[in-house]
């Protein structure tokens, strides 16, 4: 219905990759895979149904949930709560990857921030989380998830292969553009 010239450019959100780094070194918790989760909403397309059943179903899995919406109770689960946005890095590095269950999101910035601190991504292919991450992680369904976390971990560039991408939304790429779409949109 509405002309091309309608639509503008799509510019992605910047991450900080001076905050968000690998630098500061990988830290496992244990012998069990570390599973990042940075929730926020209790809305039904944030993917609290799936944590919960991803969550009970591995149970050799540990869950790391940074965020205001507590996941729910299990013996694997670690439910931080809201982390102050400087300590996010660091817990961030301290796990393997990064799950998001969330579900049409255009640039989330919680994958951002995982990728640029070397963590690679499981996500349900949905919205454009896939076109984000790229080769820096996988689609996962709740069938899926421990054979992508296997495949992902056996890696040997599994944690620069996320940064490298990151760096494709570093602020001094996605900030021109955004100047550039302005003094196009003011001619």
């Amino acid at each position: 219905p509405f002309p091309d010239s309608f639509y503008g450019p799509a510019i992605y959100n910047p991450v900080d990759v001076e905050i968000f780094t690998p630098d500061g070194g990988y830290s496992s918790h244990g012998p069990s895979p570390h599973v990042a989760i940075v929730s926020w909403s209790d809305n039904p397309t944030k993917g609290l149904r799936v944590y919960r059943d991803i969550i009970q179903a591995h149970r050799n899995v540990s869950f790391i949930n940074c965020g205001r919406l507590l996941i729910g109770n299990a013996p694997n689960l670690y439910n931080l709560g809201a982390v102050p946005h400087g300590q996010l890095p660091s817990l961030l590095r301290g796990c393997d990857v990064l799950l998001t269950a969330s579900q049409h999101e255009a640039c989330p910035n919680h994958v951002l921030e995982a990728m640029a601190c070397g963590l690679p991504v499981l996500y349900l292919d949905s919205g454009a989380t896939g076109e984000i991450v790229g080769e820096a992680g996988l689609a996962v369904t709740e069938d899926s998830f421990v054979e992508s976390l296997r495949l992902l971990m056996s890696l040997r560039s599994w944690r620069r292969v996320p940064r490298i991408r990151a760096m494709r939304f570093a602020p001094d790429v996605i900030f021109p553009q955004y100047l550039d779409a302005i003094r196009r949109a003011m001619r």
